[in-house]
């Protein structure tokens, strides 16, 4: 019998699943050795186990700031994470609806201008060739999926980049 090829999301489970079994113990262990240590202290009696309960107080206050410290990192990487794969979406979103956003450098009179498909708005102007092509090019990266194609002076087409 052929089996089915696991899928990226069962293989993504199942290392998560993988993961948390060595993480759940290991915080199992730190868990008895704190029960392990104040009961330790209260056996003690008198002042040792005055000492062991406010060493016992001090690791707990620590470990509470470290746990506040590596949650509000772990909360930015999410962040982070959440901003790009939204900036993905919108970006799939506008291409699906859309298609790709191309943009022209194209002469007029003794410069060049860079415009948008289907426009008549310079959106840029330049007195070189070349400033036009890089500006061109910044306009076109800032708005991926895009082309920029790049024409002659007499209007024919030279070249064009792809951003995705």
């Amino acid at each position: 019998m052929v089996s089915k090829p696991q899928s990226r999301f069962d293989s993504l489970t199942e290392s998560l699943n993988d993961l948390g079994t060595p993480v759940l113990e290991a915080g199992r262990e730190i868990w008895l050795a704190g029960l392990g240590a104040l009961a330790m202290a209260r056996q003690e009696g008198g002042k040792a186990a005055e000492q062991g309960v406010k060493v016992f107080d001090k690791l707990v206050l620590e470990g509470e700031k470290f746990e506040r410290k590596t949650s509000k990192a772990a909360r930015e990487e999410v962040r982070e994470a959440t901003e790009q794969v939204a900036k993905a979406a919108r970006k799939t979103a506008r291409s699906l609806k859309q298609g790709p956003a191309t943009f022209h450098l194209i002469p007029k009179d003794e410069d060049w201008v860079v415009r948008s498909e289907g426009s008549d708005e310079d959106l840029s102007w330049h007195d070189t060739k070349q400033s036009a092509v890089d500006a061109g090019r910044g306009i076109a990266r800032a708005h991926e999926p895009s082309r920029l194609v790049v024409h002659r002076a007499d209007g024919t087409i030279q070249t064009s980049y792809t951003y995705e």
